[in-house]
């Protein structure tokens, strides 16, 4: 996965939020479906000697939503798997310092 950036660093305003796969499951009626929810944890703040700091709360983000993921098991059909991908950006300013991980929560579903 590549991190949703535009030129000037900041986030991108059109981010892809997910994918899907769909199969037909053989003999059956029913759809086989593999996706893919992206997030985004970011952590800043305008002390710009502040990136480990940072990094710590960034991680601790994607930490809390895997387990939150991994947690919830079934919900409305969707078989959460927990974290599948995972990309960490830095942003340092004279002004302050941000830590961006763009990251993938994958899932299985029947229908």
């Amino acid at each position: 996965m590549t991190a949703p950036w535009i030129a000037d660093g900041a986030l991108s305003g059109i981010t892809q939020a997910g994918t899907l796969t769909q199969a037909w499951l053989e003999f059956r009626a029913v759809k086989d479906e593999t996706g893919h929810i992206h997030c985004v944890a970011v952590s800043q703040t305008g002390d710009s000697a502040d990136l480990s700091g940072r990094r710590a709360r960034a991680q601790a983000l994607v930490a809390a939503c895997e387990d939150a993921a991994l947690a919830a098991g079934i919900v409305g059909g969707l078989q959460f798997e927990g974290t599948e991908d995972a990309a960490v950006a830095y942003q340092q300013v004279g002004r302050g310092v941000a830590v961006l991980i763009p990251f993938t929560i994958g899932y299985t579903t029947q229908w």
